[in-house]
């Protein structure tokens, strides 16, 4: 998290896929195991630091083309929800922590599959593949956490215990910055449904892809699906 986040982009931006993949999620469990023994006795740096990270991770983001280094700053972001998350209760963290971390293998899983590291290569690899661009708008918007995909789940709870808190201020510069992030979400998503090709190809899947995708749409579709469900179990 901000201001001990500069190792981190460059860090990200030369590790391929899968590496990048536990780098966003598996390295956040040693910190914030520690630093849950001394969030409470240090509030307001803490709340300091949120501050920090979402704002970092917002407009960081804004003029980067290369995706290694924009879900780093997405990350970042993150970050700062989960330490909010993380002041609330220690549940709260786990069931946030747990569906950015699908959220991030969906979103990776495709770049990945698609050997794309480039902002203009994503583009032009789905100018021609509707099916692509649908698997990448519901994964990059429910990333953003856009209502009603399953990434919005964490972030309403969270929402939800800072209102009743009366924490606005905090409240107000995590929604101010995620507004940011689904900013440079849409710019990806928006430029590959404008771009398209004469040649359309519905080409037939292959097993492996097939099987992406349904994981992908099940994973970012399931809070459109089922909401109250998954509230009533988490919370």
């Amino acid at each position: 998290s901000a201001p001990f986040h500069f190792w981190f982009p460059p860090t990200l931006e030369g590790m391929m896929w899968p590496q990048a993949l536990m780098l966003m999620t598996i390295q956040k469990i040693a910190p914030m195991s520690l630093l849950s023994y001394y969030i409470t006795e240090q509030p307001m740096l803490i709340s300091l630091s949120i501050m920090m990270s979402a704002i970092v991770g917002a407009l960081g983001g804004l003029n980067q083309t290369l995706l290694r280094k924009l879900l780093a700053y997405s990350s970042i972001n993150h970050m700062a929800w989960m330490m909010t998350a993380l002041m609330i209760s220690e549940s709260t963290w786990l069931v946030y922590f747990t569906i950015y971390s699908l959220m991030s293998v969906s979103v990776v899983s495709m770049f990945y599959f698609m050997q794309t590291f480039h902002f203009n290569h994503l583009v032009n690899q789905m100018s021609s593949k509707p099916i692509l661009k649908l698997m990448m708008f519901t994964s990059l918007l429910s990333m953003g956490g856009l209502p009603p995909f399953t990434g919005f789940i964490p972030k309403w709870m969270v929402i939800q215990q800072l209102c009743s808190s009366s924490n606005f201020l905090l409240l107000m510069v995590l929604l101010a910055s995620s507004l940011f992030t689904l900013f440079y979400y849409l710019r990806i998503t928006l430029s590959s449904f404008m771009l398209s090709s004469v040649k359309i190809k519905w080409s037939v899947m292959l097993n492996l892809e097939a099987k992406l995708m349904v994981m992908m749409l099940t994973i970012n579709f399931l809070g459109l699906m089922i909401p109250s469900i998954i509230y009533s179990v988490l919370m």
